[in-house]
């Protein structure tokens, strides 16, 4: 991750946040400023920063039917509908020339793309938590197709405290240097996942300190890997993503 940037729903300042974004990054997520009420106005914001019109995504609004429908809600956004399903329907007006990426089966929403690298995600934490745990393995299938060295990552949890994994991690820096190895540290990471397996043995806490590995070579990936997780007593989180392809656990 290189830049967090928090915008106010402001629409001059999100479509200059956006066109700087798009010519800096090669990928941009946003998070808010997406539902059926006069806020939402992430998808005009981004639409007029590329000079584009607005139009209403069908297939958006037929899946939210069909889901909406399982939860028992009779009244699902329609264009011709209600002035109210109409008016709820505005949450598929999306940037003319988008593309969309349905990851999570169980939910309706689509992550939005525009201009090839902006990814627009629902406001709502809990659903873009969902959607963005899912639909990275795709994204990176697709950045690996582009560039002619392929990556590979490897994603380590631990319960040991902070300190001790940036402790471990500072004495083994030159090391993966020379590796050429990318550590990432994301202390207090929480999965999406809500079962038991992620729990702090005899707790319900799910709080841990995550740690990555990325390098285009697999088998200096894995070896930092397998080492992390012996000095730590760590296990693996939930994947190693290679070439684009996720691998099994081992």
């Amino acid at each position: 991750m290189k830049k967090i940037e928090i915008v106010p729903e402001v629409s001059k300042d999100i479509t200059t946040s956006v066109v700087n974004m798009s010519k800096l990054y090669d990928i941009v997520f946003t998070c808010g400023g997406t539902n059926d009420s006069d806020s939402n106005i992430i998808y005009s914001a981004v639409a007029k920063a590329f000079g584009k019109q607005l139009e209403y995504s069908t297939q958006t609004l037929e899946r939210m039917k069909v889901k909406l429908r399982e939860k028992g809600i009779v009244h699902p956004p329609d264009l011709h509908g209600s002035s109210e399903q109409v008016k709820k329907a505005q949450i598929a007006l999306f940037p003319k020339g988008h593309t969309l990426k349905f990851p999570c089966s169980e939910i309706w929403n689509p992550v939005v793309c525009v201009e090839g690298n902006i990814h627009l995600f629902p406001q709502f934490p809990r659903l873009s938590e969902k959607l963005v745990d899912a639909y990275l393995p795709e994204l990176v299938r697709e950045l690996s197709r582009k560039h002619d060295q392929p990556f590979t990552r490897a994603f380590v949890g631990t319960w040991a405290r902070e300190a001790v994994v940036v402790r471990d991690l500072q004495l083994k820096q030159k090391l993966y240097t020379q590796r050429k190895i990318r550590v990432g540290l994301y202390p207090n990471w929480m999965p999406s996942n809500k079962g038991t397996t992620h729990l702090k043995p005899g707790t319900t806490e799910r709080s841990m300190v995550m740690v990555t590995f990325t390098g285009e070579d697999e088998k200096v990936v894995v070896k930092s890997k397998d080492e992390l997780l012996e000095k730590l007593n760590g296990f693996l989180l939930p994947h190693i993503v290679t070439d684009g392809q996720s691998l099994p656990m081992s």
